[in-house]
């Protein structure tokens, strides 16, 4: 194929790429350059460990299985953005000749050119992996690099091939082979995730990345928390306080889509619990991660804790003509108060007293109100 179309290709869906989505990589290079940046701040390091605190993020993505998972993931995300945006450009009007020029020729030199158009979408992981390479050969770490590396590769070549099969099926099926894996019944409760993962992938996502970013930064590097179950508590709470956003945008996707359900013959303890599918869902990196750590029984203290919490908060965002300024005070003022509970070593009240503060407000509240 002519290098004038892979120019043309280039400058369509690379360069648009990197335009559409120049918001989420200014936030990504700041977060890791910023911490670089401050790690000047917690005072002197002893001699030969600078460097190493320098890139404790590449170093703990190839020490540490949990890391691991996290960038395999983010991985999987960033491919889906990159087809969702490849697909979205296919079906403008004056990109309709892609079906038709590129599809003249054979299927191997497709592969061949869209290959080299996702490697250059795909460089600035494919970039941090080979310095992740670098960085695993010196501290002794083999496996994990040359499996992330394996593994975006793939990533690359399945995109590919989604592109080819998708630019030579003349069809009107406009669904990506991601969200196909998740066609399925949508029981009533869990379809506020299926909102989420629709319209609120970018909000999902910094959600999770602030969530979890909380781990390595206080745990891995204090260890002694893990036996510190009331400092834990706190920290947890924090980490569930993150998700907070996503709860009361949830009402809002209830008012508007959801308004005829209120006439739905559920039962108040039904509707009450209902939701805890969905926040186990957003909360399954974290439930994962705290059974690994913790032992089971301060796992589970942890767990109910966050989770009383998210179902206080949701009650609260119920309330008739609540904003969100409002709603931040309160949930201030909800933190503020737990923090002096979890002070007094009084940590094992939170989760009954959440419950039956949360059950009461919304049963006061969820039948009684104006939709938007």
């Amino acid at each position: 194929m002519s290098i004038t179309v892979k120019n043309i290709l280039q400058k369509i869906f690379v360069q648009g790429f990197y335009r559409a989505h120049a918001g989420m990589f200014i936030f990504l290079f700041a977060a890791v350059f910023s911490s670089c940046f401050f790690v000047n701040t917690l005072g002197e390091l002893p001699p030969g460990t600078y460097f190493f605190w320098h890139f404790i993020i590449t170093i703990t993505l190839v020490s540490n299985p949990l890391m691991i998972a996290l960038f395999l993931l983010l991985s999987l995300f960033y491919a889906f953005k990159n087809q969702q945006f490849i697909h979205q450009e296919m079906q403008k009007a004056h990109h309709l000749f892609l079906f038709y020029s590129i599809n003249a020729k054979p299927a191997k030199e497709q592969l061949r050119v869209w290959f080299f158009i996702e490697l250059s979408i795909f460089l600035p992981l494919i970039s941090y992996t080979l310095f992740s390479v670098f960085i695993g050969f010196i501290t002794h770490y083999y496996l994990a690099p040359v499996l992330i590396v394996v593994y975006v590769i793939v990533l690359v070549f399945l995109c590919t091939c989604n592109i080819v099969r998708t630019l030579n099926k003349l069809s009107n099926d406009k669904t990506l082979w991601f969200g196909k894996i998740f066609k399925s019944r949508k029981p009533f409760f869990t379809l506020y995730t299926h909102h989420v993962l629709h319209k609120q992938k970018s909000v999902f996502f910094l959600t999770k990345l602030a969530s979890l970013a909380i781990i390595p930064i206080i745990f891995y590097n204090y260890p002694a928390l893990k036996d510190d179950l009331k400092t834990s508590c706190m920290i947890i709470i924090l980490m569930t306080a993150v998700h907070l956003v996503l709860v009361y945008q949830e009402q809002h996707f209830n008012n508007r889509y959801l308004s005829f359900a209120y006439n739905f013959p559920y039962s108040i303890a039904g509707l009450f619990f209902g939701s805890i599918i969905n926040y186990l869902f957003f909360l399954t990196p974290e439930i994962i991660w705290m059974f690994t750590y913790f032992q089971p029984l301060n796992a589970c203290v942890l767990l109910l804790s966050g989770f009383s919490l998210l179902l206080l908060m949701r009650s609260i965002s119920f309330s008739p003509s609540l904003h969100l300024f409002s709603f931040l005070k309160i949930v201030f003022l909800v933190l503020c108060l737990l923090f002096l509970v979890i002070l007094y070593n009084f940590y094992w009240t939170i989760t009954p007293l959440c419950l039956l503060l949360s059950y009461i407000i919304f049963r006061e509240n969820y039948f009684y109100k104006n939709p938007a």
